[in-house]
C-alpha cells in the first residue's frame, strides 16, 4: 500500500489483475542466456588486466574450473553426469588415439608442419643433400663479393666429409716455414690444386671424379640467391634485417667450432642467407653470420659463464674473416637483456624448439642401451628364486559352521529387484522437468 507508484496520479484505485509469471527451468533458462548474442558473462572486458610479470604462477583453481566447464559439455543426462562425462571422455580419447594411425585423413596428430624443410636427404656429397627450404624475399643478382664468394667456397671444401683424404694429401705435400700455420696456407693453395686434380682426373676417364666433386672444385656460378628466410630441421631462421621489423627473434645462432684446438661456443646473429649455385644442377645454401667476441681477448672480459646462465658482452666482434657455417651446423638461441651487468651484455637462452628432439648419434654396431643416472632400475633377468612351501594338510573350507545352501531363482529374483530399486531412486532434484525419463 505505500508504493510509490499509488501515490503517483496515473494510479486509478483499481486492483491489478494479470497472469502469474512462468516459472522456468533452470535449463530453459540457460539456453535463453546462451541465445543472447549481446549479453556478456563475466568481467567488463574494458577492466584493466594486471601484467603478465606480475600475475607469477598460473591460478590452478581457475584452471580447473576451465576444465569443468570443458566437462559439463559432456553431459547430456542430467539424472547421471558422472557416467556422462566418462562416457564422452572415453569417447575422446579413444578418438584422438585411432586418429594418430589414420592414413589419408589430416587430423592433429598427422597434419604439415609449419616449419617443414625440403623433407629426406639424396645421396651424394653431405654439402650438396641438405634439407634446407630457403624462402622469403628472394634477390637473384646478389651482392657477394669475390672475397666473400672464395671464403665460401673454401668453407665448403674444408667442411666436406668426402674431401678430408685430399686435404690431408694436400698437407702432406706442403712445406710449412716456421711460425707460419698450415691452415692458412691451405686456405690459399688448395682450391687451385684441388681443381688441377680433378679436371686431370676427368680428362683421363677416372670413375674417381663424380659429378659433384667435379662441380664442387670447380668453384660456385658469379650469379647467386639472396633469401631472407630459411627452414632446416623443423626451425625457422631470419636474418637480421627482417628481425629488426618484427618482435620476435629469429636470428640468434649458436654454433660449435674451434678455437686454439678446443671446443668453443661461438654466438653471433645471422646476415644473411645465400644459395651457391654449382655445375651438374647442385647447390648449396651458406648461413653468413655475425660473431660476438666470446675469447675474454683484450683488456676485458666478453663472457662469463655461471652455473644457470651464460653473459656475453654484444658490442665486440670476432672472426670477422669466417662468417659462413651450413644451416645444418646452426642453433637457434634467444638473448635476452641482462639486469645484472647492464650495458651490452646480454644473457644466452638456448631452448628445446618443439617436435626437435636431441637423440645422440650411434654408430654403425653400437647399441643405444645406456642407462643415464637418473633412470629407473629394470631387472631384465632373475637372479634366483625363493621356494615356497605349501603343506598338503591346507583346508580352503570352514568345519565349523553349518553348510548353507542357496537357490540359483532366489539369487537372480534378488538381483532384479535391486536393479528396478536403483532406477526408482532417481532423486527429483537432480531431473529436468522438460527431459523424459523411461521409469
Amino acid at each position: 500500500m505505500n508504493h510509490s507508484f499509488r501515490r503517483s496520479r496515473a494510479y486509478n484505485g483499481k486492483v491489478e489483475k494479470r497472469m502469474r509469471s512462468l516459472e522456468l527451468p533452470v535449463g530453459k533458462i540457460q539456453e535463453q542466456l546462451e541465445n543472447m548474442l549481446t549479453l556478456t558473462l563475466g568481467k567488463n572486458p574494458s577492466n584493466i588486466r594486471r601484467p603478465r610479470e606480475l600475475i607469477g604462477e598460473p591460478n590452478w583453481k581457475k584452471v580447473s574450473i576451465l576444465f569443468l566447464g570443458t566437462l559439463k559439455r559432456y553431459v547430456s543426462n542430467r539424472a547421471r553426469p558422472e557416467g556422462s562425462i566418462a562416457e564422452a571422455y572415453i569417447l575422446k580419447e579413444c578418438i584422438t588415439f585411432c586418429s594418430m594411425y589414420l592414413d589419408g585423413i589430416e587430423t592433429v596428430h598427422n597434419r604439415r608442419e609449419r616449419n617443414e624443410d625440403s623433407g629426406e636427404c639424396s645421396k651424394g656429397l653431405t654439402v650438396f643433400t641438405q634439407t634446407t627450404r630457403p624462402t622469403g624475399c628472394r634477390r637473384i643478382d646478389g651482392e657477394l663479393s669475390d672475397e666473400l664468394r672464395d671464403i665460401a667456397h673454401w668453407y665448403l671444401l674444408y667442411n666436406t666429409l668426402e674431401l678430408e683424404s685430399y686435404l690431408e694429401e694436400h698437407k702432406n705435400l706442403l712445406h710449412t716455414p716456421n711460425g707460419e700455420d698450415i691452415t692458412q696456407i691451405q686456405r690459399r693453395e688448395f682450391p687451385k690444386w684441388f681443381k688441377e686434380r680433378m679436371n686431370s682426373l676427368r680428362v683421363n676417364g677416372s670413375p674417381e671424379t663424380t659429378d659433384q666433386l667435379w662441380a664442387l672444385a670447380n668453384g660456385p656460378n658469379l650469379l647467386v640467391k639472396e633469401y631472407s628466410v630459411c627452414i632446416v630441421n623443423g626451425i625457422r631462421f631470419h636474418t637480421r634485417d627482417l628481425d629488426n621489423r618484427r618482435i620476435s627473434q629469429n636470428s640468434d645462432v649458436s654454433v660449435e667450432g674451434d678455437h686454439e684446438e678446443q671446443i668453443h661456443d661461438f654466438y653471433g646473429h645471422l646476415l644473411s642467407i645465400w644459395e651457391l649455385e654449382y655445375m651438374c644442377h647442385n647447390k648449396v645454401v651458406l648461413f653468413q653470420c655475425e660473431w660476438y667476441n666470446t675469447g675474454n681477448t683484450g683488456r676485458r672480459k666478453t663472457i662469463q659463464i655461471e652455473k644457470h646462465c651464460t653473459s656475453i658482452d654484444v658490442s665486440s666482434r670476432w672472426y670477422q674473416n669466417d662468417p659462413f657455417i651450413l644451416p645444418s651446423q646452426a642453433k637457434q638461441v634467444f638473448y635476452l637483456r641482462d639486469t645484472k651487468l647492464g650495458g651490452h651484455w646480454q644473457v644466452v637462452q638456448c631452448v628445446q624448439l618443439r617436435g626437435v628432439f636431441d637423440v645422440p648419434e650411434v654408430g654403425d654396431g653400437e647399441s643405444n642401451d645406456d642407462t643415464e643416472a637418473n633412470d629407473a632400475f629394470q631387472q631384465e633377468t632373475i637372479a634366483g628364486v625363493v621356494p615356497i612351501e605349501v603343506a598338503n594338510n591346507d583346508r580352503y573350507c570352514r568345519d565349523d559352521v553349518e553348510a548353507e545352501v542357496i537357490s540359483t531363482d532366489e539369487t537372480m529374483a534378488e538381483h532384479e529387484g535391486n536393479n528396478e530399486d536403483e532406477e526408482h531412486d532417481i532423486p527429483d532434484v537432480d531431473m529436468d522437468v522438460d527431459m523424459d525419463y523411461d521409469m
